[in-house]
């Protein structure tokens, strides 16, 4: 019985933690994104696999891992970064964009839709060979 509280208790936590994670990081549909490339300065993060990334991403997007994601970041901590993944399923832009968060950025967006999403909207998209 013990067990399952803490359990109950840590995944509460969590959620919290989560929820208010999610109030600082604004969502974006891939148009928005796309409007926002083409209106002014952002850095667009890909943190899908590089072979992914290869065969498709968001025009002007840098592929980045987990394990280097702060050494790929503007050093101006009010600039608009923003991050996606594979699709609503994959979590890594939300990982990403939490380690922004942490780091001092406030200006943060993601599009949980990913390159799935950019791909159903038919949106442009670069590759690499």
């Amino acid at each position: 019985m013990n067990l399952l509280l803490l359990f109950s208790l840590t995944l509460g936590f969590k959620a919290e933690a989560l929820a208010n994670t999610q109030l600082e990081v604004q969502i974006l549909t891939p148009t928005q994104v796309y409007s926002e490339i083409q209106k002014r300065n952002v850095a667009v993060f890909d943190v899908n696999p590089e072979a992914i990334y290869k065969k498709g991403h968001v025009p002007k997007s840098k592929n980045i891992s987990f394990s280097s994601i702060e050494n790929h970041l503007p050093k101006s901590k009010s600039a608009r970064l923003i991050f996606y993944c594979m699709n609503e399923m994959c979590s890594a832009s939300h990982q990403a964009a939490e380690t922004a968060i942490k780091a001092g950025y406030k200006n943060v967006a993601r599009m949980p839709a990913g390159i799935a999403g950019w791909l159903k909207q038919k949106l442009p998209t670069e590759t690499i060979q």
